[in-house]
């Protein structure tokens, strides 16, 4: 019985550590930007935000048009950073090269 336990213990804490992994995997590849410096000219978008857009609309926007890698991860970092709420109309000059937090800051 107590081995049986114990190969439960071992095969349960190999799985969560495997989840863990990945998910950590994601989540650097998710808040990283979407082009690294590169030595090609970077292209900067003017993007528009207009008065009542929410959250979800800006993070899909911004995934469509290739800014960030997923507007799920905007759309929690906002949540997480208490932005939701600080989100200003305006139009924005955007790059591929930002990070997902520097682009919620600048809007």
């Amino acid at each position: 019985m107590t081995r049986l336990l114990g190969r439960i213990f071992l095969l349960l804490s190999l799985l969560l550590g495997i989840g863990g992994f990945f998910t950590y995997q994601f989540w650097c590849r998710a808040t990283s930007p979407v082009q690294l410096d590169s030595p090609a000219p970077t292209v900067e978008i003017l993007y528009v935000v207009s008065p009542g857009t929410n959250v979800r609309r800006i993070a899909e926007d911004l995934e469509r048009q290739g800014i960030v890698r997923s507007a799920y991860v905007l759309r929690i970092l906002a949540r997480w950073q208490g932005i939701t709420k600080r989100m200003q109309a305006g139009e924005y000059e955007l790059s591929p090269t930002m990070s997902p937090e520097s682009i919620l800051h600048k809007i």
